[in-house]
Formats: C-alpha cells, sequence, structure tokens
C-alpha cells in the first residue's frame, strides 16, 4: 500500500498546476464537460434515448453501471434528477492518467497516447491544436478519430488530463530489442 499511495501523491503532483481557461463568449457553444454518470441498474434503450434527448453523450463503460459522459452543466442538473440515475460526478483528470505514466511525466518528455472519450474528428483536431499549443509533438493522428499519438513534457501531459475530450493519456512504453 505505500506503494500506491506514493504513486497517488505524485499522480495529485502532476496535476496540482492550473489550466487557466477563458469564459465562453454568448456566441459560444455551451462547454461539455467529462462526467461519471452511474446508473441504477443496466441502462435500456429508451432511457439511452432519453438522455440523448436531454444532451448527454455517453461514452465508455467503467464499470457498476457507469459511463463517462459529455454534457454541459444544465444538462447535468437534468439527468441529475432522472429516476435511474444513482449519481454523477465529476471525472477528474487523476482518473484520465495512471500512476506508472504520472512517474514517466516527472522524468521529462515522453511519448503518450492520448484516448479521447467519443470517436470525435472534431473533438481530435481539437485536442491536437491544443497539444501543439502547449508545445508538444503530435507523432499520429488515428484515422478513427478517437486516439493521438504525442511527445508530452510534463506540464502538458498535466494539461492534457484536463480537457474534457479526454477519456484516458497512457505513457507509451519504449520497445525492447528482441
Amino acid at each position: 500500500m505505500p506503494r500506491v499511495r506514493f504513486l497517488a501523491a505524485i499522480s495529485a503532483a502532476l496535476l496540482a498546476g492550473s489550466l487557466a481557461t477563458a469564459s465562453p463568449s454568448a456566441a459560444e457553444p455551451p462547454h461539455l464537460g467529462a462526467y461519471i454518470v452511474q446508473f441504477a441498474d443496466t441502462i435500456s434503450d429508451a432511457q439511452r434515448a432519453e438522455l440523448r434527448g436531454l444532451g448527454a453523450r455517453l461514452g465508455p463503460y467503467v464499470s457498476d453501471h457507469a459511463y463517462v459522459t459529455r454534457m454541459t452543466s444544465a444538462t447535468v442538473r437534468a439527468v441529475q434528477a432522472l429516476g435511474f440515475v444513482r449519481s454523477v460526478g465529476s471525472y477528474a483528470p487523476a482518473d484520465k492518467l495512471d500512476p506508472g505514466s504520472a512517474l514517466v511525466a516527472l522524468s521529462g518528455d515522453a511519448q503518450y497516447l492520448i484516448t479521447l472519450i467519443e470517436r470525435s474528428p472534431s473533438d481530435q483536431k481539437a485536442v491536437a491544436r491544443r497539444i501543439s499549443a502547449l508545445g508538444g509533438r503530435l507523432d499520429v493522428i488515428s484515422e478513427s478519430g478517437r486516439d493521438v499519438l504525442a511527445t508530452l513534457n510534463p506540464s502538458a501531459v498535466a494539461a492534457v488530463t484536463r480537457l474534457p475530450e479526454v477519456l484516458s493519456v497512457g505513457a507509451v512504453s519504449a520497445r525492447r530489442p528482441t
């Protein structure tokens, strides 16, 4: 357990820096945040349709009837009021970076696989633009609209975990000669 606490502390320290964000103007679309939505039971197609109708975009299944979900803060309130929803919580930056990748980030620049919550070319382009603005190097942008492979410095890793489009950030291991 001491190693787990140590790795959690490293992740927290890495992600402690702040990321300045501008307030959206009235002309900009509403900000879609990332949340964990846990349901009381397995959700039905009708419930999925109701969530879509509210503007909630279900992403990957996490566990225990929970999904990573993209939605606005106004939609969060509507989703929380649904009888089949147990809870709605934030999808925190620390949840997106495994402890091993946090250790790699502390050692300097490294290559990371950034996986998005949704297959979305527009989200992928937005994340790629942000990576470039952070000084990262884009190595591969997948055709699927879901993944980006980039070389990032430690502060860029922390900033990328704060992007609402991002599901996970994982360090890519160096290949070993055979």
